[in-house]
């Protein structure tokens, strides 16, 4: 699973946990549990190696979250959540589902949070440009929508493995403007044409040869 694919499984558990949590009244405990959780992530390199392997033991998975359960108070859905998480083996994505789950929370209450990972710091400037277009881009949007217009509050980091451009993930959505993304796209659309060069060649190979055989047939008849 590559980088794309980690942050639309994260936007879609973390919808679904800020519908759950809604939906059973239990957002603010929720969050606050998440909260938790996301400082013993940080806090605790064993657990954060231990999310990450690819081969977790299950049994191992459910003592380790029973035991964080024990200590830090989930809440039903966020338990629930969490065990869906392991049984995919998906918990080293829990940071990204609770960073979105907290963004989702604050626009709720009229704060739209929009994170921009550049390949290298931007300056100054561009930064003002990337925060226009946004609150721009989020102006039109709530306009559109018949939705009060949010704050947008903005944040910055950098990532080279990005090779140049920008990653930003605004209201659990993620917009991949990287190079990185640009050449994984490429890579895809070549294996598709070649894998359809393949088949078409294939095809005009069995043809011939089909031909060849009624061509022979017919000699010999």
């Amino acid at each position: 699973m590559d980088a794309s694919d980690n942050d639309e499984t994260a936007a879609q558990f973390a919808r679904a946990l800020f519908s759950r949590a809604c939906a059973h009244k239990e957002m603010a405990k929720t969050l606050q549990a998440a909260e938790r959780l996301a400082q013993v992530y940080h806090d605790s390199s064993d657990f954060r190696r231990f999310a990450a392997h690819p081969r977790f033991d299950q049994e191992s998975a459910r003592r380790v979250l029973n035991a964080l359960d024990e200590k830090l108070q989930f809440t039903t859905v966020l338990r629930k959540h969490l065990a869906l998480l392991a049984r995919t083996r998906n918990l080293a994505l829990f940071p990204k589902v609770f960073a979105l789950l907290q963004a989702r929370v604050a626009e709720e209450q009229g704060e739209v949070k929009a994170h921009v990972v550049s390949a290298s710091a931007l300056s100054a400037a561009e930064k003002r440009s990337v925060e226009d277009a946004l609150a721009e881009r989020l102006s039109t949007a709530d306009r559109k929508e018949g939705r009060k217009e949010g704050h947008l509050s903005l944040s910055f980091s950098e990532d080279d493995a990005l090779l140049s451009g920008l990653v930003i993930t605004m209201r659990s959505r993620m917009i991949d403007l990287s190079l990185r993304a640009e050449l994984r796209r490429l890579r895809r659309n070549l294996s598709q044409e070649n894998h359809q060069e393949n088949r078409q060649e294939n095809r005009q190979k069995n043809h011939h040869e089909n031909r060849q055989e009624n061509h022979l047939e017919e000699q010999v008849a």
